[in-house]
């Protein structure tokens, strides 16, 4: 299992703070409002008119076989860390052959149902110092480390809908 460094203080609104549930809560804050922040910064005037054709066509997930995540396994970096399932890239490799079968029958259900599970739209965030004042909020960056399963649905779903609109 990894260590992990914490952050000893921050500044907020010119207060100090060291209390590391506090440190935390309050850069989940950051994390989550500086997004619609900067949204509301961009000059409606910057938006492009764009002639995109009809289709008449539906984008429909459509279900996986084994072979298909058996590549998708094969195709993640060991590199990478655990996400809070705490399942290593490398674990599932080793494992591939007799686990394939039933993740490609998990994904199948999930496609089907349309109902992802909760435990893979649970992420890990850690705050990555960029530079300049490390008590400044401003200068960290959220890393989200997702569960290796939710990876690899995610990649189902991005590929399906790059071939769909391709």
């Amino acid at each position: 299992m990894a260590a992990y460094s914490t952050i000893p203080k921050i500044l907020q609104d010119e207060i100090e703070i060291t209390d590391p549930v506090t440190i935390s809560n309050v850069f989940n804050k950051h994390f989550t409002e500086i997004g619609p922040k900067l949204a509301a910064q961009i000059p409606t005037t910057c938006a492009a008119s764009y002639n995109i054709p009809q289709c008449n066509e539906v984008f429909e997930l459509h279900e996986v076989t084994p072979s298909q995540i058996d590549g998708l396994i094969y195709k993640l970096s060991t590199s990478k860390a655990s996400g809070l399932d705490n399942i290593p890239v490398r674990l599932l490799k080793l494992i591939n052959f007799t686990a394939v079968v039933s993740l490609t029958h998990i994904i199948n259900l999930v496609i089907r149902k349309g109902i992802i599970p909760a435990d893979w739209k649970c992420v890990m965030v850690s705050a990555i110092y960029k530079h300049d004042s490390k008590l400044d909020l401003n200068n960290y960056r959220p890393i989200s480390v997702l569960p290796v399963i939710s990876k690899i649905f995610e990649k189902v779903v991005f590929d399906q809908a790059y071939a769909f609109l391709t």
